[in-house]
C-alpha cells in the first residue's frame, strides 16, 4: 500500500466516523472514551491474580544504577 493510499484510507475512516456521529466532536471522544474503558477492562481481567514481580526483591529497575 502507498502512502497516497494510507491517507486515502485514514481520511474515509474519519470521514465515515464523523458522519456516524453527525459531526459532533463530543459524540465522537466519549464513543472512542468508552471503547477505551472496555478494552482496559478485557485486558485487566487477563491478567493473571497470583502473577508475581519478575524481580525477587519485588522493586522496580529503574535503570538508574546501570552502567553505560
Amino acid at each position: 500500500m502507498t502512502e497516497d493510499e494510507v491517507i486515502t484510507e485514514v481520511r474515509r475512516a474519519r470521514e465515515q466516523i464523523s458522519a456516524r456521529f453527525d459531526n459532533d466532536l463530543e459524540k465522537i471522544v466519549a464513543f472512542f472514551q468508552e471503547e477505551e474503558k472496555k478494552s482496559r477492562a478485557k485486558l485487566h481481567n487477563l491478567q493473571d491474580k497470583n502473577s508475581k514481580p519478575s524481580s525477587s526483591s519485588g522493586e522496580k529497575n529503574t535503570g538508574e544504577n546501570d552502567t553505560p
